[in-house]
């Protein structure tokens, strides 16, 4: 366990800044971890160090936020003098093990041990490299702007494991584009596929000169109420491509006529593919469709079938 050679104490939480997150590398808080805390209390002390007459937490966030929403108003602490590099690395790397990190945290983790530890930019490199972090994202500027993200954004990246290569594209977004993207993931269950093509959508709709107006059209789309993914997804698709709306009327009244003649057609989520499947149905006891019954072998093959019914 870390910090062992110190003693626990029970310490007031009014006595600590719990909404001092500068160190703060877990995930976002789990409904488990509530439950957890509801039933047993907090079975692992909170690290802290003192400062400006108050507590700093260093280890142990979540459990505080927890323990405030349980009722809780003490928690176990241990106290330390100051924090080491060896002990954040050390705290890095018992939340790697019990997967308590994501993908921002470790992200924090570089920026906390870059800024606040100053170590050197070859131990920087070499840490990035075992998280799998790539050079690109350990520049200062990029670190500061990932972990400046809005927090539902911030969260959903976290919660998600968002991989890093669809990180890259978010900082590439103007601040007006990340607080769309931080909306959208903050009204509805985004998937990841969709919360990456978006990302890459709205990037291309800021390259038109009438993007605001867009922007205004997405904000407008994401304030309906039980909004979902998907209908998110396909009014921006349409908004990006905007061909794509003149296609999908031409292929409904084509789905509706070839309905008309008792067909039933399936094209492609978003025209990506090159397969069109049309469909007969047929029902036992009923006349089979005239195009089933130009060919003797393919009826009695479907009649055969339906018999099993």
């Amino acid at each position: 366990m870390l910090f062992d050679n110190f003693t626990q104490t029970i310490i007031p939480l009014q006595s600590i800044n719990y909404i001092n997150e500068y160190f703060k590398i877990s995930k976002p808080l789990s409904p488990e971890l509530i439950k957890s805390i509801k039933q047993y209390g907090v079975l692992e002390s909170v690290i802290l160090v003192e400062g400006n007459g108050c507590f700093i937490p260093v280890c142990g966030h979540n459990r505080m936020l927890a323990s405030i929403q349980t009722g809780l108003d003490h928690v176990p602490a241990k106290i330390i003098n100051a924090l080491s590099e060896d002990d954040f690395k050390a705290i890095i790397t018992l939340k790697l093990y019990n997967n308590l990190t994501g993908t921002i945290g470790k992200l924090k983790s570089l920026y906390i041990l870059k800024e606040y530890f100053k170590i050197n930019k070859k131990q920087l490199i070499a840490i990035a490299h075992e998280l799998s972090v790539p050079d690109a994202l350990i520049e200062t500027t990029s670190l500061k702007k990932i972990i400046g993200l809005p927090s539902s954004l911030s969260n959903y990246i976290d919660s998600k494991n968002i991989p890093y290569k669809f990180i890259m594209p978010v900082l590439r977004l103007s601040d007006e584009s990340i607080q769309l993207v931080d909306a959208i993931t903050n009204v509805c269950q985004l998937r990841v596929n969709y919360f990456r093509d978006i990302v890459v959508m709205i990037e291309d709709i800021c390259r038109n000169q009438q993007y605001e107006s867009v922007l205004k059209k997405i904000t407008v789309l994401i304030n309906k109420e039980n909004i979902t993914d998907d209908e998110i997804y396909r009014n921006i698709y349409m908004l990006r491509y905007p061909q794509y709306s003149e296609y999908v009327e031409k292929i409904n009244y084509l789905k509706n006529k070839f309905l008309s003649y008792g067909l039933k057609i399936e094209v492609p989520e978003y025209l990506e593919g090159n397969v069109v499947n049309i469909i007969i149905q047929v029902k036992k006891n009923e006349v089979v469709h005239p195009l089933l019954q130009q060919d003797r072998e393919i009826l009695a093959l479907v009649q055969s079938i339906v018999a099993l019914l």
